[in-house]
């Protein structure tokens, strides 16, 4: 709950490629790299391909350094009639950018609260269905700390959706004043969380697109067992 809204908290993410990895970050997503493989299926049935049909059945693990780190997997029984339901709920993220300069590393220069906007969100082939999770103890890792003591249900789907906001709920970073003014105007708090409405020409980031197909999601607020595709423009 943040205040009186319900909502959903991800203390961990895995991707396997950087521009993930960057838009992530920026969002507040605490992505790390991975190796992930999923099962994929296909337009032309064949014994290769995993049908999307009750007992049909899709896998999923997750790898880094060397070591396995999580394995999933779903029988699926019937399709879910509206598959947004299942994102009912906003993310909150915590966006925390420190500072390495000596005296100022527990002032940082961007500590948000804030909440995942999203655009053009679709959800499709939405299935549930018996889930299973294994996160086993990896040297290193502090993931299985988190692992369920139940699960519910699985859910495969596919997702797509747009980035091109972000609500900040808190703005912590108005603690530390002195040191903005230290530091002077370049680094001023009205500074923060403008890279998304500058121009190319004064820094702002690219246009373009992300195409991950790949990942990992786990959330505080309820364990499930996610098997999904994902497509994603940001701006």
């Amino acid at each position: 709950m943040y205040r009186d809204t319900p909502v959903m908290w991800c203390p961990y993410i895995y991707v396997d490629n950087d521009a993930a990895l960057a838009r992530g970050w920026t969002q507040g997503f605490p992505k790390k790299m991975g190796s992930i493989f999923q099962t994929r299926t296909f337009a032309a049935a064949s014994r290769a391909a995993a049908p999307i049909v009750p007992g049909g059945r899709f896998g999923a693990s997750l790898s880094a350094h060397g070591q396995r780190l999580a394995e999933a997997c779903i029988t699926l029984r019937k399709p879910v009639e509206n598959g947004l339901s299942l994102l009912s709920r906003p993310t909150v993220l915590l966006r925390y950018f420190p500072r390495l300069a000596a005296g100022y590393q527990d002032k940082p220069a961007v500590n948000e609260l804030a909440m995942s906007v999203t655009d053009n969100l679709t959800v499709a082939d939405a299935w549930v269905g018996e889930g299973e999770l294994n996160i086993p103890d990896a040297q290193g890792e502090e993931l299985h700390a988190l692992a369920p003591s139940r699960i519910e249900s699985g859910f495969r789907y596919s997702l797509s959706y747009s980035v091109t906001d972000l609500r900040i709920l808190e703005d912590h970073t108005s603690k530390y004043p002195e040191h903005f003014r230290r530091c002077g105007e370049a680094c001023s708090p009205r500074f923060v969380g403008r890279a998304s409405s500058d121009p190319p020409s004064q820094g702002g980031p690219r246009r373009g697109s992300v195409r991950g197909r790949r990942k990992i999601v786990g959330t505080a607020s309820e364990y499930r067992v996610e098997v999904r595709e994902k497509t994603m423009h940001y701006e």
